[in-house]
């Protein structure tokens, strides 16, 4: 799964060029301001795939373009929810693990739960006479 945080948000990679960038030398490689991947190259929303190819052509290094599938389920799982990091999105679509946003929300809910309990409770107190 190939994805990226942007601004708390997840963004999923659109293309996957397999080419052997890894074996090119460091000069070649700053060529392609690109997530390099030992087998290939991660191609995000608003970066040109087509200036990746021209670049690996250039370079006499043979590829092959996937365009690839947003995960629907991911999509609507990540939905309204700011991630601090990719390993925290990661966790969160793979593990099921609470993003750190959620559980502050989550806590803040319930601690507003709490208030109005306690609220009502007092109320029933001071009603018996046990409160003034």
């Amino acid at each position: 799964m190939w994805i990226k945080v942007l601004d708390g948000q997840l963004v999923q990679a659109t293309y996957f060029i397999r080419a052997e960038v890894i074996t090119v030398d460091v000069k070649a490689r700053k060529r392609l301001p690109y997530q390099i991947e030992p087998d290939g190259i991660v191609v995000y929303p608003g970066q040109d795939h087509l200036e990746a190819e021209r670049t690996l052509a250039e370079l006499g290094i043979p590829f092959n373009t996937e365009v690839l599938a947003h995960d629907k389920a991911h999509i609507e799982k990540a939905k309204g929810i700011k991630y601090a990091s990719r390993s925290e999105a990661m966790k969160h679509l793979q593990d099921n693990e609470e993003p750190e946003s959620q559980v502050i929300q989550n806590l803040k809910k319930s601690l507003q739960e709490k208030e109005v309990e306690l609220a009502e409770i007092k109320s029933v107190l001071k009603a018996k006479g046990f409160m003034k």
